[in-house]
């Protein structure tokens, strides 16, 4: 749409009928009524009125100066969304080395598990993506009834899809692992591993959802928290632990361990920042 705007701001100042509009009755009439596209038209006019009138805004370089308060508050969002990209393939790292020392086979389960959780979270994910300007939106705007709306909504959609997951993980796990390997023993284990780590998939969309209704707010350190207990500061200890304690076992375990520890905490964080929100409204 802006492409074809552009455009036609174009057309319209090489046409020649442009040039006598205002011969018109109807200002831009003769010029716009060829276009038969709505879209196309009203670009078309828009381009009229601002070439006789002018729009009232003037944009000039010298006043495009940066604003340290807005420039922090950016950088406050995005530094810390941009370090929680890199922790999933710091953990993936740390795992593999606690899992690989009881047989290459976990690491390979790991691996398997790692892109069947993407079919999960990367759905999650595109909303909470579509979420955070929307509530950002009706936040700016006071609208407190919108933005609990919004996330009952958000947060309904994610706990379903991480419902029918935990429900695949738990019913076909041998026949999930065969579309990766052939070999027995690879899809015995992973069977029980998908089992296991599937028990906190529901619980944790709380994370999911807190952390990106966090930053929509403009929350970028304590979303940068809740990301940081769940990729790290929370799973890997507990599947070390664990992996002394209960084997192998305890590093599948670790899972839903980390995300329910995780899941608690950021209820806590969430609610405090939201009502901290809702109270500069």
């Amino acid at each position: 749409m802006s492409g074809s705007g552009l455009s036609d701001e174009y057309c319209v100042g090489s046409d020649p009928h442009f040039w006598n509009w205002s011969h018109s009755a109807d200002g831009s009439k003769g010029c716009c009524d060829r276009y038969r596209d709505r879209t196309d038209r009203a670009a078309c006019h828009v381009s009229c009125m601002a070439w006789k009138k002018g729009l009232g805004v003037s944009i000039h370089i010298k006043d495009m100066k940066p604003d340290p308060a807005i420039c922090g508050r950016l950088y406050a969002v995005g530094i810390p969304s941009s370090l929680t990209l890199g922790m999933p393939s710091l953990l993936i790292t740390l795992l593999n080395k606690i899992a690989g020392a009881f047989s290459s086979v976990y690491v390979l389960v790991l691996g398997v598990y790692f892109k069947l959780q993407t079919f999960l979270y990367l759905p999650a994910s595109g909303i909470v993506q579509g979420m955070r300007p929307i509530l950002s939106f009706n936040y700016g705007a006071g609208e407190k009834k919108r933005m609990k709306q919004i996330l009952s909504v958000c947060t309904g959609l994610i706990f379903g899809i991480l419902m029918v997951g935990t429900a695949l993980f738990l019913l076909l796990p041998e026949p999930i692992m065969g579309m990766f390997s052939k070999d027995g023993v690879t899809i015995r284990e992973g069977a029980a591993a998908l089992r296991i780590i599937s028990l906190g998939f529901v619980v944790s969309g709380i994370s999911v959802v807190a952390s990106g209704a966090l930053e929509a707010l403009g929350e970028g350190i304590p979303s940068f928290i809740i990301s940081l207990l769940r990729y790290l500061v929370l799973i890997v200890p507990v599947a070390s632990i664990g992996s002394r304690i209960f084997g192998i076992t305890g590093v599948w375990g670790a899972f839903p361990v980390a995300e329910v520890l995780t899941a608690a905490v950021s209820a806590g964080i969430f609610t405090a920042r939201y009502r901290a929100c809702l109270k500069r409204l």
